[in-house]
């Protein structure tokens, strides 16, 4: 009986193996290959965090939480309970949660103290338990013009993530902590980026009546103005604050309006595909290592306006 009635929930994680294979071999990497890859970047990641950071165990428990957050989608929740029992679904939510967690907790008991790798499994247990985020109906207004749309979207469906980063970074004032500031300014540059993952039918592109060199200019133009307004009051600040350090203030203001060009470029090297394996690591190494940004924006942008000549 504990077999058949725990089989709905290996179902349900095939299932989600099977959705992640999916995605990945779009990207050009097979599920076999994610199996060494993923790891070994996890591990590089953490590494590399604790090894610059004092507050890396509180940064990876805020990574978690941005990982997490989209479980309590409503919409999600309420079409688990309609196929599935009241006990399937609670210890659905909980061993989802604790998988997110695990990672985490490996990478503070390898680096931290051992009584604080319990947190991350707390804290997913606290989000299991958690109701689901209600869906607003009424439009979120935002500082952004309608078109493009990337912005809007992107702060409507993740505003959470800029109240976290926010916070932390009011946080990094109060205890004067200069670089966990920066820290912060960076995670919004990226979180930005990440708007421009979602790629629109082509439709939309060639309705627009701009050649391809015109769309990525007008592009490039709202989205510095839109990324602007989210970071510089952050460095404007952070600049009024530490006026002796404003040199790297400004290489990290610079930097992140860059995250924004790097993702207008990758989003239609492939159009209308996503970026393979190959672009997806260059991505990543000119997030990690800014100064490739020098020529991998100009290489994105070349073949992009080469891909939307065609719809243009």
């Amino acid at each position: 009986m504990t077999g058949t009635s725990n089989r709905p929930i290996l179902c349900y994680f095939l299932l989600q193996y099977n959705r992640w294979s999916r995605i990945l071999k779009d990207l050009g990497l097979s599920h076999i290959a994610a199996w060494i890859v993923i790891p070994l970047v996890a591990v590089i990641f953490f590494t590399v965090l604790y090894h610059k950071t004092d507050w890396a165990t509180p940064l990876l428990l805020f990574f978690q939480a941005y990982l997490t957050i989209p479980l309590l989608d409503r919409l999600r929740n309420d079409f688990l309970k309609s196929i599935y029992s009241n006990k399937l679904y609670w210890n659905i939510k909980i061993i989802e949660n604790c998988l997110i967690a695990l990672p985490f907790c490996l990478a503070i008991l390898f680096f931290d103290r051992f009584i604080f790798s319990f947190a991350p499994l707390l804290l997913s247990l606290i989000f299991a338990f958690t109701p689901s985020l209600p869906r607003i109906h009424k439009v979120m207004p935002t500082p952004f013009a309608r078109n493009p749309f990337e912005h809007i979207r992107g702060i409507r469906n993740s505003w959470f993530f800029f109240i976290l980063s926010l916070s932390i970074y009011v946080i990094s004032i109060l205890v004067n902590n200069y670089l966990l500031g920066l820290f912060c300014i960076c995670l919004i540059g990226i979180w930005c980026m990440t708007f421009y993952d979602n790629i629109e039918h082509h439709f939309f592109i060639w309705n627009e009546s701009r050649n391809a060199s015109d769309f990525l200019w007008h592009k490039i133009k709202n989205g510095l103005k839109h990324t602007s307004i989210l970071i510089l009051p952050l460095g404007v600040f952070s600049l009024i604050v530490y006026p002796d350090r404003y040199i790297p203030t400004l290489l990290v203001l610079i930097y992140s309006l860059s995250l924004t060009l790097l993702g207008i470029g990758s989003k239609y090297i492939k159009y209308p595909q996503k970026y393979q394996l190959k672009d997806l690591l260059l991505i990543s190494v000119s997030v990690v290592v800014p100064p490739i940004m020098l020529l991998s924006v100009p290489y994105f942008m070349y073949y992009s306006r080469d891909r939307l000549d065609y719809y243009l």
